[in-house]
């Protein structure tokens, strides 16, 4: 069937299509100049945007490490025996402060009293043989001199009070040596501080060579803290701060007691 015009009834439909396609993209564009408009007009209104600045300055950055430590004495000191013996009382109390020379132990001196008096017995007869062997060769000098006796029997007589003045400084000697020792078989201390549990008690052998000391003495004013970093960290900590051209100038360290306390001294 044909339209009076002769279009056929298909073609007719595809050109209103066409027409109303045509009609919604008018509307579509008209609306989106509108949009566009009005938000330049909205922009033109509210004036040039507001741009933000911030202000750089150097400035000097801490930088916190946390390193565990442990306390330290400032000296200690082990007391150890120089002579052998029974030890025959303690003189100390155990954690207490001593003086340095004080007594803290008393070792059984009887054998050295008896060394020290035998000691001073062998000095005597070696002063008193000297004495003899001096005033024979005094004696004998004049008549050698004169030929009345041999000269071989004054240079005898010489050497032999030589050697009984060598005899009295070796006896001298060992009888300060008995001195000594009998001074050893009381321990003193050897510095001031806090003294801590003796490893011997009354009764018990000690000796001059034994590895274990008898106590050790601790300086606890001042004291060291120890802190402990790996090498590799503090490295690690340098090359950081290097890179970001800054340089350690001083550092401030708290001690944090075990409950997160700051230490006041």
């Amino acid at each position: 069937m044909l339209l009076p015009s002769g279009m056929p009834v298909s073609s007719f439909g595809r050109a209103s299509l066409r027409r109303a396609t045509t009609l919604v993209l008018t509307v579509c564009l008209l609306a989106a100049a509108s949009c566009k408009s009005q938000g330049d007009n909205a922009r033109k209104d509210a004036g040039p945007p507001t741009v933000g600045f911030i202000v750089v300055h150097p400035t000097v950055a801490n930088v916190e490490v946390d390193l565990p430590g442990r306390i330290a004495a400032a000296a200690t000191a082990e007391v150890r025996p120089q002579v052998s013996g029974i030890i025959e009382a303690r003189l100390f109390t155990e954690g207490s402060l001593v003086r340095a020379g004080q007594p803290l132990y008393r070792i059984d001196s009887s054998l050295y009293r008896a060394s020290l008096a035998q000691a001073q017995a062998n000095l005597g007869s070696a002063q008193a043989n000297a004495s003899a062997l001096e005033a024979k060769a005094a004696r004998l000098k004049p008549l050698a001199e004169a030929g009345a006796v041999a000269r071989q029997d004054y240079t005898d007589a010489a050497a032999a009070a030589a050697q009984a003045r060598a005899a009295i400084r070796q006896n001298r000697a060992t009888v300060n040596i008995a001195q000594i020792n009998l001074r050893f078989a009381t321990v003193p201390a050897p510095i001031s501080g806090r003294i801590g549990r003796s490893s011997v008690t009354k009764g018990s052998l000690v000796t001059n060579a034994q590895t274990e000391p008898l106590a050790v003495i601790s300086v606890l004013d001042p004291v060291y803290v120890d802190l402990q970093q790996s090498a590799a960290d503090l490295i690690k900590m340098r090359q950081q701060m290097a890179a970001g051209g800054s340089a350690p100038t001083a550092a401030d360290v708290w001690l944090l007691l075990d409950d997160g306390t700051r230490y006041a001294a």
